[in-house]
């Protein structure tokens, strides 16, 4: 895991922003919450003879996706989501925060190396960002391609 003092900081300085930021994730239509409301939902489906049921798993999402895609899909979010009239903490100032927390370190042989590929493993954040950058994978898919019923993952 890559740890340093972009990972201290993102822990202890961010943890109540990033509850916060969680509003950016909360009105997907394709997302379940529990196992129960998918259980739910797939009791009234009725697949037709030339239809199938797919289902995909997300495999090693934290560490493929890219800092800017992370910050320009969190970026796109709070210019939809976050009326920033009357606060303090203004948009331009969250990203600045999130880039300074994506920012990660390990040591090779001796060697101190910034990782500069891919979201943080370990990271409090990574989790926000991977179901951002994930719906908007799945609005960018399903807006062109609209499926007859969508349902996300009981957990990501």
């Amino acid at each position: 895991m890559a740890l340093g003092p972009a990972y201290s900081f993102a822990l202890l300085a961010l943890a109540d922003l990033i509850q916060r930021l969680f509003f950016l994730t909360k009105d997907s239509p394709w997302t379940v919450k529990s196992a129960e409301e998918f259980l739910t939902h797939i009791q009234h489906i009725d697949i037709e003879a030339d239809e199938v049921m797919v289902s995909f798993d997300v495999i090693s999402l934290f560490t493929s996706i890219p800092p800017a895609l992370a910050i320009s899909t969190i970026d796109g979010l709070l210019r939809k989501k976050y009326d920033e009239t009357e606060k303090q903490l203004k948009r331009a100032h969250i990203i600045k925060l999130l880039e300074l927390c994506l920012k990660a370190f390990f040591t090779f042989n001796g060697q101190v190396y910034e990782q500069k590929k891919a979201t943080p493993m370990g990271s409090p954040l990574s989790g926000l960002i991977a179901e951002t950058v994930l719906q908007r994978l799945e609005q960018l898919v399903f807006i062109s391609n609209p499926p007859p019923k969508v349902l996300g993952p009981i957990s990501r």
